[in-house]
């Protein structure tokens, strides 16, 4: 089940290309998607937003 501010499965699919690789071994990255969900939440969850 999707949350109501995170990506669908088909619309991470159609961006996740875009994104640059998770880095090297031991400074892996956080996970995009989970990243982008927080920024999606964040700007829809502003006052005036």
């Amino acid at each position: 089940m999707v949350r109501r501010h995170e990506l669908t499965d088909a619309l991470w699919r159609k961006i996740e290309s875009l994104l640059p690789g998770n880095g090297r071994p031991g400074g892996q990255w956080a996970d995009h998607r989970r990243v982008i969900n927080g920024v999606l939440f964040r700007a829809q969850t502003q006052p005036g937003g």
